[in-house]
């Protein structure tokens, strides 16, 4: 984790822990990650690769610098689902694939879920 005096409890949110303001903005972040991953699940929508890499992620490491310390573990975590989302290819999943059959997609959303939602090297944002 980002430190030993966490913004949490086991299951639930410090709301006066000074950092809690900032797990609510990673919480946003992740929010519209989660809609642009969701719809390259069902096959919705293919859009979004560069949001995610270019707009969403930086956003959630300039978090982990500034507010975080910088933490390793949220670096690593975040390098991951960046990996997984630059090897959705969109070409090769509409041609072959429809919604949740795409490994590709299925990777980044493993990686997508121990960003948001379970206890790990995150931002907390799986206790509020």
């Amino acid at each position: 984790m980002w430190t030993t005096a966490r913004a949490y409890t086991p299951g639930m949110l410090d709301l006066d822990h000074p950092r809690t303001q900032f797990i609510f903005e990673a919480s946003r972040i992740e929010e519209q990650m989660r809609g642009l991953l969701l719809a390259w699940l069902s096959g919705e929508a293919l859009q979004g690769q560069a949001e995610i890499l270019n707009v969403l992620l930086p956003r959630l490491h300039d978090l982990n610098r500034q507010h975080f310390g910088h933490a390793a573990g949220i670096s690593a975590t975040l390098n991951r689902l960046a990996a997984a989302v630059q090897r959705f290819d969109v070409r090769r999943f509409n041609l072959n694939c429809r919604g949740a059959d795409s490994a590709d997609a299925q990777a980044a959303w493993t990686c997508f879920l121990d960003l948001a939602e379970r206890p790990g090297d995150n931002f907390g944002t799986w206790a509020i």
